[in-house]
Order: structure tokens, then sequence, then C-alpha cells
């Protein structure tokens, strides 16, 4: 057709032209308008890095479930913050960032944990490797003989715990001396953890939160940790190589080595750093019995449920106790302390190369965002699990929420992907349970009521210690285990 070039060549012109216009505006937009805002995200993260990513970045993501913060100026090579909020398929690509495109950067943020632990652990691993140590794990929290001895061994240690309580201690101290000894004797091959390795454990937690591995308190932490994993590991050398546990398999023998050498490579494993993850099943143990304790509706529904189950004459066995249906109300009290505390509060990866991600916004209309190399991803999962949009009267404990059973969209306490906490399928669920059941079997009278906890705060914990001034035996106790 004639012209058809002339045409064709001032259209490639004029796409060209707009083109440039366009690049020159959001490089604009990307840099010189946004200078202003730059300077103000830099001083309030180096100010209270905690309230601009859990407030003010949550306040930024409110309609399209994803905002963004600099650190430095917008085209400077510093990291850049990504918050992404939302339904789980938007927090999926957080969690599992890093797995598929191979970004060996994704963990790199929790550095502070390796100098804590004394060595390299699952949540410093990626890929393969991560998926070898949640082999290693997978048979000490799953299955039904593993499940059954976590169920039995969660009953005697804490009737141990009660018997032997400790006023002297917080009632902090005390659930986590129960936990540390229920994973000590299921997952370490480690029968008894004395309390006074407690505070060292919940204070090596505390300071992992803060992120700042160079501070006195922090070293000092870190050196009590080394000396409690020598002790513990040349105590109990004998426990751990005559059972079949985690720590165990972390070593490989080939049957010469003498027992001072074996002991050594105990200590070399440093496996009773894993006890800093009992945070998680601790936090949600404390705050559920706290308020069943506190509240006369909680403590007279399980009630209810008890007497049921006996006169029928049910056990709570573990089997029965993962089947959803036999204990409903005990199944909401987990769910609600999950969603109340949230093991996994805040996901976070770093990203060391250029990577896009696909948002639903408020109305469920996807977006794609290029995510420049150099960022930082957030997901706020408690805050997700205290947003009034999705959980009404979201500040209260009321397990009564989960009675309808209903699948939440945003309601993800263990994480997504495969990178979702691997106890969290069985073992986590059925000593929770056992424990909730053996607690109703004492009226616990705590020192003074709870304080609320912040959802603003990347660390979920009560900032005051709690007592106990009696434990008393109820009339009605909950049934005995299989």
């Amino acid at each position: 057709m004639p012209g058809s070039s002339i045409s064709y060549s001032d259209n490639s012109y004029f796409l060209k032209a707009i083109n440039g216009v366009s690049s020159l505006y959001q490089f604009a937009a990307n840099t010189i308008f946004s200078i202003p805002r730059a300077f103000s995200d830099t001083y309030k993260i180096w100010n209270n890095r905690e309230n601009f990513i859990m407030s003010e970045l949550s306040q930024r993501a409110e309609t399209s479930h994803i905002a963004f913060g600099d650190l430095g100026l917008p085209f400077s090579c510093l990291p850049k913050i990504v918050l992404v909020t939302g339904g789980r398929a938007n927090i999926l690509q957080v969690a599992d960032y890093g797995e598929k495109n191979g970004d060996r950067a994704a963990r790199n943020l929790f550095k502070d944990v390796v100098d804590m632990a004394g060595a390299k652990t699952i949540v410093n691993m990626q890929g393969s490797e991560a998926a070898q140590q949640r082999g290693k794990l997978k048979p000490h929290l799953l299955g039904d003989l593993s499940l059954a001895i976590a169920s039995e061994v969660s009953q005697q240690v804490f009737e141990k715990g009660i018997k032997n309580w400790d006023y002297e201690s917080s009632f902090q101290d005390n659930i986590t001396h129960i936990i540390i000894n229920v994973l000590g004797n299921c997952v370490y091959g480690i029968p008894y953890v004395e309390m006074k390795y407690v505070p060292v454990v919940r204070n090596a937690q505390s300071l992992l939160f803060e992120n700042n591995a160079k501070s006195a308190e922090f070293i000092r932490t870190k050196n009590k940790m080394s000396d409690m994993n020598k002790a513990l590991m040349t105590e109990h050398a004998a426990s751990i190589f005559n059972s079949e546990n985690y720590i165990k398999s972390q070593i490989e023998l080939d049957g010469t080595e003498a027992e001072e050498e074996k002991i050594q490579m105990l200590i070399d494993a440093h496996g009773a750093s894993g006890f800093l993850v009992e945070g998680n099943l601790s936090g949600i143990t404390m705050v559920a019995i706290a308020y069943i304790n506190q509240s006369e509706e909680i403590k007279k529904n399980l009630q209810e449920e008890i007497r049921l189950h006996a006169d029928k004459n049910i056990r709570p066995d573990a089997k029965t106790l993962l089947n959803k249906t036999d204990f409903p109300y005990l199944q909401c009290i987990y769910k609600e302390a999950l969603r109340f505390l949230t093991p996994h509060a805040l996901l976070v990866r770093q990203t060391s190369k250029p990577t896009t991600l696909k948002i639903k916004d408020a109305w469920g209309k996807s977006t794609t965002y290029s995510i420049p190399r150099h960022s930082v991803l957030f997901s706020p999962i408690r805050a997700i699990h205290h947003d009034p949009k999705y959980w009404e009267n979201p500040e209260s404990f009321n397990p009564s929420r989960f009675l309808n059973n209903a699948e939440n969209e945003h309601f993800f306490p263990f994480s997504l992907g495969v990178r979702s906490c691997p106890a969290s399928t069985g073992f986590v669920e059925v000593v929770f349970k056992v424990m909730i059941l053996e607690s109703m079997k004492y009226d616990i009278q705590l020192d003074q009521q709870v304080e609320d906890i912040a959802v603003d705060t990347i660390h979920a914990h009560w900032k005051k210690e709690y007592f106990v001034n009696d434990i008393s035996c109820r009339s009605e106790s909950a049934p005995r285990l299989a």
C-alpha cells in the first residue's frame, strides 16, 4: 500500500518518543519526586524500625496490599523495604522467596541465629539443604508412634512440672521449662533440662529479635548458650547416642571414635541450640492457659467438652486430639491461640536479584510489581491475624470465633509453602492440646491480669513477668491419656 512504510516509520518514532517520555516520568517519580519521602523513611527506619514496618508501611498497604519504603535515596544501592499483606496468595510469595529462584541471599537476615546458636540451623538453610534437615526432623515430629510418644511425654512432663512448680520463678519460666523438657525428651534425646537454663534460652530468643549481634548482652548470652550446650551434651551423651533423635542424626560415626571424641562431636554440633525454637510452642501454651483461667466462659465450655468425652469413655490420645471433630472446642482454643499470638509473627526475606510479585489488592485485582535487588520483603502475619477487616474484635481472646470451622483466607500461623513449620502438622497440636487438658485439672491463679500484647510489634510477648499465687486441684479433672 502506498505510503505504508512512511506511516510505519512515523508510528515507530512516535512510539519511541512516547516511551521515552514515559521512562523519564517513571524515573522522576521513582527518584526526584520521591526524594522527600525517601529521606523521611530513612529517618523513621533508623529511629524506630519496628514502628515503621509494622505501623506506617502496614497503613500504606491498606488497599493495595503492598507498600514500599526507601532506606537512603530511591536510586541508591541501599535496601528497599517492601511490605506485603492480604491473603494466602500474597503471603506465599514472601514465604517461598529464595526457594524456587535460588536467591541465596533470601535468609541473610537470619545470620544472627548462627551467631547465637553457634552453628548453622534450618532457619538459615534453603532449598535441598533445608529439605534434608526437615527430613531429619520429621521422624520425631510426625507419625503415629512419634505423636503417641509426644502425648504421653507431654502429660508426664506437665504433671511433674505442676508437682515441682517453682514459685520463685515466673509463670513464663515454668511453662518454658515444661516445653523445653518435652522437646528434650521427644526430639533431642535429652531426658532433663534444669530450670537454670530457662532464662538463658528466653533471653537468647528476645535478643535475636533485636537484631544486634554486636551488643555486649548478645555476646554474653551467646557464651552462656555455648556453656549450656557443652554441659547438656556432656551430661546426656549416653542418652543421645542410645536413642533415635534429631541431635544424633547430625553426627556421622564410623565406630572407631573414643568416648571423648563422640562427646566433642555432639558439642560441635550445638544440638542444644535447638531449644531456641521452643518459644513458639511455649508462647501459645502460656497464653491459652492464662486466658482460660481468667475467663469463666472459656473454662466452662472446655469443662463441658471434657465431661462429655469422659461420659463416652473417649480418651484424648494423639489420634483423637488430631481428629478435629472429637474435641471441637479444644480445637477452637488451639486455633485462637495461634491467631492471637502467632508463632511466625513476621516473615522476612532479602533479595539480591530483581524479582516480581503478583499482588491481589483489597478488591481482588492482581497487579504485578517489580522488586529491585537489595530489597527486604516483609509480611506482618500477626498484624493480619489482628486486622478488624478479617476478624471481629481481634484484640479479644475468643475461641468461639472458630466454631463454624470455616477456612479463613487470612489465617496462616505457621507460615506457608515449603518453609511452613515442620512441626505444625502434628507435634505442636498434640503437645499443646495435652498441655491444655492437663492444665484443666488445676486452678492456676496468676498474681495479676495479663497485659495486652501490642499488634505492631515484631516480637509478640508479654513484657511483664507473671507469677502463680496458687495451684489447686479441681474436683473434675481431665481424662487420662490412653
